[in-house]
């Protein structure tokens, strides 16, 4: 599924930026929005990510 994502990220010009490591959470920005690490680990933290 990450394959068929990075080809419709790389069509539209845009960045995944990798989120949470254990989870396997990635982001989808705009190629000009750069997320800070603050915003990583706040959204890595988080529940709203849950799979339950």
């Amino acid at each position: 599924m990450l394959d068929a994502v990075s080809g419709a990220v790389y069509a539209l010009d845009c960045t995944l930026q990798k989120i949470d490591n254990e989870r396997g959470i990635y982001l989808i920005t705009p190629k000009n929005i750069e997320i800070e690490n603050e915003l990583k680990n706040l959204l890595s933290r988080s529940d709203i990510f849950s799979m339950e």
